[in-house]
């Protein structure tokens, strides 16, 4: 089980936190950039949220297996499932978002 999650979490991660970032950035658009990269990196706010998510939705995990130690599988299982189903929402939410008229 341990092998499954090691390659699951970080998958699950990834997805999560790209989902987000999308999400974010068509939510708090930034159109006065100069090159690509800008329009992707220079909003600050939408980088800054995604930044926090991410360590956020990775240190509550760490946090309750060091409170519970004894429940650590069924803590990252359970975390997992539910970042999973959060990135399945906001993908959703992106894919129903018209980004031209």
């Amino acid at each position: 089980m341990q092998t499954v999650l090691l390659f699951i979490i970080p998958t699950v991660y990834i997805f999560f936190i790209s989902a987000l970032g999308v999400y974010l950035n068509i939510k708090f658009p930034k159109y006065d950039w100069t090159s690509g990269y800008y329009a992707v990196k220079g909003g600050a706010i939408s980088v800054l949220a995604t930044v926090e998510g991410g360590m956020a939705s990775s240190l509550t995990p760490l946090y309750l297996c060091i409170i519970f130690p004894h429940y650590q599988m069924m803590i990252m299982f359970g975390i997992t499932c539910l970042i999973l189903l959060a990135t399945l929402a906001i993908y959703l939410k992106v894919c129903r978002t018209q980004l031209y008229v």
